[in-house]
């Protein structure tokens, strides 16, 4: 027999984790990791972003600006930053974090995590670049709609080592 009660607990989380995905604590929290991690100088950028799978959506070379879709990490990785996610969002909102796991030998039990895929489709990558310089140009990289901070660092440390990378290769070829 189904435990209506958790089920009921379980839709509840569920709808309000999909629309309200953020709590106060991280607004600062966000604040502190794009003044730390997002603002470098020097160039290779475009290439990073592709060979990251990176969808670049609009870019303006005179000016430097480029948006596109925020690189994916590994699937284990994004499911790992997902659950750390929910379960802050559960103890800041009162839930159990106990809602978050699925039964799999219940047939009632509930993903919470199934309307939460959809929030990807919105998140973005914005990154200006202005030349300082005949050899330095500064990088500034900024993301839309990513909630939980551990995951904004994650990406910056990704996007970050693609370019490193590729600025490495680029000398190379120099």
């Amino acid at each position: 027999m189904p435990d209506h009660k958790k089920l009921q607990q379980q839709t509840e989380a569920m709808q309000k984790l999909a629309s309200e995905p953020d709590i106060p604590p991280w607004y600062a929290q966000r604040e502190r990791v794009a003044q730390a991690m997002g603002d470098r100088v020097f160039d290779s950028v475009t290439v990073a972003l592709a060979t990251l799978g990176a969808n670049v959506n609009n870019m303006e070379r005179q000016s430097g600006y480029i948006t596109s879709a925020v690189p994916q990490l590994s699937p284990q990785r994004e499911k790992q930053l997902q659950m750390q996610a929910a379960r802050e969002w559960c103890k800041y909102n009162k839930y159990d974090p106990k809602l978050l796991e699925k039964n799999k030998d219940n047939l009632y039990s509930i993903d919470v995590f199934g309307m939460s895929g959809m929030a990807r489709m919105g998140q973005a990558m914005t990154i200006s670049m202005v030349r300082q310089g005949r050899e330095q140009t500064k990088v500034k990289i900024r993301f839309s709609n990513i909630h939980y901070p551990g995951q904004l660092e994650e990406d910056y440390k990704t996007i970050w080592a693609a370019i490193d990378k590729q600025i490495f290769l680029d000398k190379g070829l120099d």
